[in-house]
């Protein structure tokens, strides 16, 4: 198990389960690992993906000592908290088993817990991944914000503007996208007039002002220090990227998540809709 080893060390995470517990750990075997895509365990042991490292390992902790007695006596199907937050599923009817994952070897006894060797490596649900070896995803920024579930008022602007096609193209594009959380602070009268045909270049100037005409990942905004950065935005219009001791902004917007790749580009997740300086509405 030396490359579970790594991945704890890597993750920060050896004085946690060091020093903590008792834990119940499902440690994937040095085989188990080889299962992954190489360029994917690469990317992981890399120390700008270390928060999604720990998520995939605490997803293989349990609080507790749990011994395979327990386990066997568990109901098969039956689902337990780990560390992560998420649940794994034990099942213990032809083959010991968490999720898919098969128990080869079992109480491995230590000072603050139990191991149990397993031959498959557990990723948390939803845990996303792509983009983490550098491969660009198949879809596009339309397709990957339909697909996150939490931009139905963009996209619906963006239609209503007739950016969608504009959106598809090659790029590379960075998009500033305001969650629907982030459209509800406007106005509901506001929010009804831009969504008007007769209103569709103004919608289109606000769209618009939300675009960069390249790609700028996270790492490029974080460099700026106390720094302010100014960038073109398709609209014409600036922009001011800044990192701050609260977190990264765009003008006065948060930004909640970053870097999620795309086909044609990247998009940052923002709390607030921005509106250009200069406009009224």
């Amino acid at each position: 198990m030396s490359t579970f080893t790594t991945a704890v060390r890597a993750a920060n995470l050896t004085s946690t389960l060091r020093d903590g517990g008792p834990f119940t750990v499902f440690a994937p075997t040095n085989e188990a690992f080889a299962k992954l895509p190489q360029p994917l365990l690469t990317a992981l042991l890399k120390p700008e993906n270390r928060d999604t490292l720990r998520a995939i390992l605490t997803y293989h902790v349990l609080q507790g000592e749990v011994l395979q007695a327990n386990v066997v006596r568990l109901k098969s199907g039956t689902q337990v908290p780990t560390v992560h937050g998420d649940k794994v599923t034990i099942q213990n009817r032809l083959a010991l088993k968490v999720n898919d994952a098969t128990i080869v070897r079992t109480d491995i006894l230590t000072q603050n817990g139990v191991i149990h060797a397993i031959d498959s490596v557990l990723l948390p649900p939803g845990l996303k991944i792509d983009g983490l070896t550098g491969e660009r995803p198949q879809q596009d920024i339309v397709e990957v914000a339909k697909e996150a579930g939490s931009f139905k008022t963009l996209l619906a602007a963006v239609e209503a503007a007739g950016l969608t096609d504009v959106l598809r193209r090659k790029g590379p594009f960075t998009v500033f996208a305001p969650t629907d959380e982030a459209f509800a602070k406007l106005p509901k009268a506001t929010l009804t007039k831009l969504l008007q045909p007769e209103n569709r270049e103004m919608l289109k100037e606000i769209l618009t002002y939300h675009v960069l005409p390249k790609e700028v990942l996270a790492e490029r905004i974080v460099r700026l220090g106390d720094s302010v950065g100014v960038s073109n935005t398709v609209n014409g219009a600036e922009v001011r990227l800044r990192n701050t001791r609260n977190g990264v902004f765009v003008n006065d917007s948060k930004v909640l998540k970053t870097d999620i790749r795309t086909q044609n580009g990247v998009i940052h997740v923002i709390d607030t809709v921005l509106i250009p300086s200069d406009m009224r509405i």
